[in-house]
């Protein structure tokens, strides 16, 4: 079984800005792919299928006049913010995640950086959103779950076959422990970046990178 990890060329910038991220290019060597969601508004209605990351969804359920927060409830105990200075130390891993820390890779710093807090609202997002994620065949198929002031959050697929998990938060889980492993970046800034992968799921891995959004 390979183990690809995938390697940036580019060096880690000390900030983050649209215009430093504009000649990114995909991830190279990958497919990427958009998230399809299937969201059921109301018990027994029928599912609505949206495409696109989780905040494009959002995005999408206000243009239909439907309240998103009704979708992805927000925990009440967790305030959004959105300046970086108000972050000042390192993110502690999640108490309800069950997955065993020893048998993780984690390979820091090989890409563009992301704002380490907005990563954290799109780990929050994905750990209320019900249902299935499911990654299309691959080999090297990457999709695309979270974007969010130039900080994404990818699934990468090199199953022979479609990958169904069993929930989202199983993603949100190795983002969270990309955090808690490559927090804070070697320029100690309040950023982060690094590619997670399980020694029980070595067919997919999970990337937090910047990006443009």
């Amino acid at each position: 079984m390979n183990l690809l990890v995938l390697v940036s060329l580019l060096t880690i910038p000390a900030a983050i800005s649209a215009t430093d991220l504009d000649h990114l290019d995909p991830i190279p060597g990958y497919t990427i792919i958009e998230p399809v969601w299937e969201i059921q508004l109301s018990p027994g209605a029928p599912p609505i299928i949206l495409n696109g990351t989780v905040q494009q969804v959002q995005h999408k359920l206000r243009q239909l006049n439907i309240n998103a927060e009704n979708v992805f409830p927000r925990n009440p105990s967790k305030q959004a913010i959105t300046d970086d200075s108000k972050h000042t130390t390192r993110s502690e891993p999640n108490p309800n995640f069950s997955i065993n820390v020893k048998r993780e890779i984690i390979d820091c710093h090989r890409f563009p950086v992301a704002r380490r807090w907005a990563i954290e609202d799109s780990i929050d997002l994905l750990q209320r959103q019900g249902g299935n994620p499911i990654n299309q065949a691959g080999p090297a198929s990457c999709m695309r779950v979270s974007c969010t002031y130039n900080s994404a959050i990818y699934w990468c697929n090199d199953l022979p076959t479609a990958n169904i998990l069993e929930s989202w938060a199983i993603l949100a889980t190795g983002a969270q422990n990309i955090i808690s492993h490559c927090f804070p970046s070697p320029n100690l800034d309040l950023t982060v970046a690094g590619q997670w992968f399980h020694i029980d799921y070595l067919d997919w891995n999970v990337i937090i990178r910047g990006d443009v959004c």
